[in-house]
C-alpha cells in the first residue's frame, strides 16, 4: 500500500513538474516586458500596447510599466496610440 501511495504521488510531481517546464527555446518566442521581464501572455488582463509613430510596437505586462515605457519616451506624444489589451 505504502508504494502505491509513493508511486502516485511521484506520478503527480512529475506530472506537474511537466507542465511547469519551459524550454529556452520556447522560452525565447515569448514576448516580454521591456521594463521588467515578465511574460506578456502570463498578464493577458493588463498588458498595455503600444505603437510608436515609426510603428515600432512595445508590450508591457501592466499599467506601471506602460506608465513608465510612456515617461521614458518622453510622454503621450511620442505614440500613434497606447491601449490596454
Amino acid at each position: 500500500m505504502k508504494t502505491a501511495i509513493k508511486v502516485s504521488f511521484m506520478l503527480v510531481v512529475f506530472s506537474y513538474i511537466d507542465v511547469v517546464w519551459v524550454s529556452a527555446e520556447e522560452a525565447h518566442k515569448r514576448e516580454s516586458c521591456r521594463v521588467c521581464g515578465m511574460y506578456i501572455d502570463q498578464y493577458q488582463k493588463s498588458a498595455a500596447e503600444l505603437v510608436f509613430k515609426d510603428g515600432k510596437k512595445e508590450y508591457t505586462c501592466g499599467v506601471a510599466c506602460m506608465l513608465r515605457e510612456v515617461d521614458d519616451a518622453g510622454g503621450i506624444s511620442a505614440f500613434q496610440s497606447v491601449k490596454m489589451q
